[in-house]
């Protein structure tokens, strides 16, 4: 069913779960990361409020991921470490 807004409502409930456990400001944030993290190979392929909130999980853990494979990748060049 939509609204006279076309976001289902089921879509529109999740967003206001969102924001109300997250805030406008921190969803905001995980929205815009999206679309950087989403071309990403191997990022989890989040399109809609609704995955947002099933898979956030996901999306924290690939992003802890990628920070830490570029920490790593930081670190072995500042110690001059060759693969």
């Amino acid at each position: 069913m939509a609204t006279a807004h076309g976001l289902r409502l089921e879509t529109q409930a999740a967003i206001r779960r969102l924001i109300n456990e997250h805030g406008q400001d921190k969803t905001e944030k995980m929205v815009m990361l999206l679309n950087k993290v989403i071309k990403r190979p191997y990022a989890p392929k989040i399109i809609t409020p609704l995955e947002l909130e099933r898979d956030l999980g996901k999306l924290k853990a690939f992003v802890e991921q990628e920070m830490s494979r570029t920490e790593s990748k930081s670190l072995k060049n500042k110690i001059g470490y060759v693969s």
